[in-house]
């Protein structure tokens, strides 16, 4: 799928997400985490947009919009949309917003955000970082996957 249909997927989505973010909870339904379950959409709509090399812009859009559905700033987030915008950080070459919302997220991270950023530094050849995170995930109690 082209770039373009991405944006345009992704904006079609943000529109309906924000109108019914207006509806009652027992409309929706929760995530696992206790989030809106359209909240925990996000994190689809943002790997989405990162395996597509969609612009740096709209992870940014689609990110704010995730925020201003949950009502707060990203600790009231599900750990999986962080974790997804992460993830479009790294691939988006944005590696200092990611590390700082990695660190503010520390206390959430498991083993899926570690792997989030582990992979990210790898991508962008930052092998060095990437081998020190990885020993920080297993310092942590962390068990690093197959994909870590």
């Amino acid at each position: 799928m082209g770039i373009a249909r991405t944006i345009d997927r992704c904006e079609r989505y943000n529109i309906s997400v924000y109108r019914s973010s207006h509806h009652s909870k027992q409309n929706h339904g929760a995530t696992a985490e206790g989030g809106d379950e359209n909240v925990d959409f996000f994190a689809y709509l943002l790997s989405v947009c990162a395996d597509e090399a969609a612009m740096p812009d709209l992870g940014q859009k689609i990110y704010a919009m995730a925020k201003k559905t949950a009502g707060a700033g990203a600790e009231s987030l599900p750990r999986s949309t962080v974790t997804a915008y992460i993830h479009f950080l790294m691939q988006s070459e944005q590696i200092v917003e990611a590390e700082r919302l990695f660190r503010s997220e520390l206390k959430r991270a498991n083993e899926v955000t570690f792997t989030a950023m582990i992979n990210g530094y790898a991508v962008n050849r930052m092998i060095e970082p990437a081998f020190a995170l990885y020993d920080e995930m297993i310092v942590s109690g962390l068990k690093p996957n197959e994909r870590s």
